[in-house]
């Protein structure tokens, strides 16, 4: 899936909007100044505060129940030193107690708890139901898709916008009506596909554009007919291009005849600005669309089918096409997936002279290669590199130095690896990264330096990552550890 470049307005470093003050857990509320003038007095007061705003609701009341005793045991502020050192006691312990106990006053060097915050420790905030899609704002945080209702403590209806702090934005909230399946991002603009009809109440049937600062609804609406899901998106040179299950674009409903509109069968081109459909039109026929990628002049299309082409002029290919960005005729490429089991090219990824396919699948371009390939992307025939997976794989992600893989396989090359790998570029081999999580990997992006997963897991490395999981690029450690 194409990665568009993201600039969010008004949105600090760490992806949070500094106009949100310090809310939720963290009380904003003025504590009456300590009695007496002392030095003494007034350092206590000062500690005494650091311990209210640090620490969580709950802490808070025990911590300031303990001063307020030492208080009063100390004869209504008259201090001694064993009341002093009793009560610097006290608190030393309760600092084990509360949220994190930073340093420092708060006022001069503690970063305030921001709205949307759903982990104290850093970590990032869990759906409740299957991650399908993700794509990076590009400002280190991330949209999310599928078929949740709830991201961390947030009511999310299948699509969230999570910071690069882990927090979840606070007022974005399109609240698509069913799940979502597909997600790009361009400039200010977040496409989306899924099975929905509705999104914030309007109607959108299977597509709709989100702004991706505010959360409302664009007036783009291809409004796909005769539709069953919107699988995957690309954008390629102003134009958004489809796949999925559908047999119109630009549907209209006429109450005497039914659906009418543009005749597209699973594969469409729309305009970016306007959603009217192109003539671009390479009719896949019965089947779906599961993965395309765009380079140069050729648009690569994956899924499930066995014809495509117009009609007179059809033309076989396996789970596996070449069409011309212009004109939309199949190109001569023609790699044939095959399965004993049943074949589905999956997922499709276009780097370094080589189309990568991940699917289920048993011989690929003339060779033997299990559910994970790489093909000429003139030729089609599979290359020397083989790394066969034992099951399915779903999704790719590119880094530019590491190719990661995601599915439901628990061995890639004969190695251990249970539903993720990385691949290093370089070497062509499976790099030490093995996180090892307990359910399907639908999907992988990059953000921030950050390696984000969705899929249906519950725990990775034993550890609850439910849904979504991130990683530190460079180490590959979870985030929040």
């Amino acid at each position: 899936m194409a990665r568009g470049i993201y600039r969010t307005r008004g949105v600090d470093s760490t992806g949070t909007s500094p106009s949100f003050s310090s809310l939720g857990h963290r009380r904003e509320r003025q504590m009456a100044a300590l009695r007496g003038k002392t030095l003494v007095n007034s350092l206590v007061g000062l500690a005494a505060r650091f311990f209210y705003r640090e620490s969580t609701w709950m802490t808070s009341r025990v911590q300031w129940r303990v001063v307020a005793m030492t208080y009063r045991h100390a004869g209504g502020g008259h201090w001694s030193i064993g009341s002093f050192v009793c009560l610097v006691l006290w608190m030393a312990v309760l600092m084990g107690c509360s949220s994190g106990g930073g340093g420092g006053d708060p006022a001069v060097s503690v970063e305030p708890r921001r709205v949307g915050d759903s982990s104290p420790t850093g970590g990032f905030p869990q759906p409740n139901d299957t991650v399908f899609a993700l794509a990076s704002d590009g400002n280190g945080g991330v949209y999310v898709g599928g078929q949740f209702t709830r991201v961390g403590q947030f009511p999310r209806s299948r699509l969230a916008h999570i910071f690069a702090n882990g927090s979840v934005d606070p007022s974005w909230d399109p609240a698509p009506d069913g799940p979502v399946t597909a997600l790009v991002a361009q400039s200010q603009m977040l496409f989306v596909g899924g099975s929905f009809f509705t999104v914030d109440g309007v109607e959108r049937w299977r597509l709709a554009a989100i702004d991706g600062i505010t959360g409302d609804l664009a007036p783009w609406n291809p409004k796909l007919g005769a539709a069953n899901q919107v699988d995957t998106l690309a954008l390629v040179g102003g134009l958004v291009y489809i796949g999925g299950v559908f047999d119109l674009v630009n549907a209209t409903v006429v109450p005497t005849t039914g659906l009418t509109g543009e005749p597209r069968r699973n594969l469409a081109a729309v305009d970016a600005m306007t959603g009217g459909a192109t003539s671009w039109n390479p009719n896949i026929f019965e089947g779906e669309v599961k993965a395309l990628a765009a380079t140069g002049s050729t648009v690569y299309v994956g899924g499930s089918f066995e014809q495509v082409g117009p009609v007179g002029q059809d033309t076989v290919r396996l789970d596996l096409a070449a069409f011309d960005l212009t004109s939309g005729l199949a190109t001569t490429w023609n790699p044939s997936v095959r399965g004993v089991a049943g074949n589905v090219a999956y997922a499709l990824h276009v780097s370094d002279g080589l189309v990568y396919v991940g699917g289920r699948f048993d011989d690929i371009g003339g060779q033997r290669r299990e559910n994970l390939a790489a093909v000429d992307p003139v030729g089609g025939m599979a290359t020397n590199w083989n790394l066969p997976a034992n099951d399915t794989v779903l999704t790719f992600f590119d880094d530019g130095r590491r190719l990661y893989v995601g599915g439901m396989f628990t061995m890639i090359g004969g190695q251990a690896r249970a539903r993720l790998a990385a691949v290093d570029k370089a070497t062509g081999m499976l790099s030490s990264w093995n996180p090892d999580a307990n359910g399907p990997v639908h999907t992988i992006a990059g953000s921030g330096g950050k390696v984000f997963v969705g899929g249906e897991f519950t725990a990775v490395n034993g550890r609850l990552r439910n849904k979504l999981a991130v990683f530190d690029a460079e180490t590959g450690q979870i985030v929040g550890e």
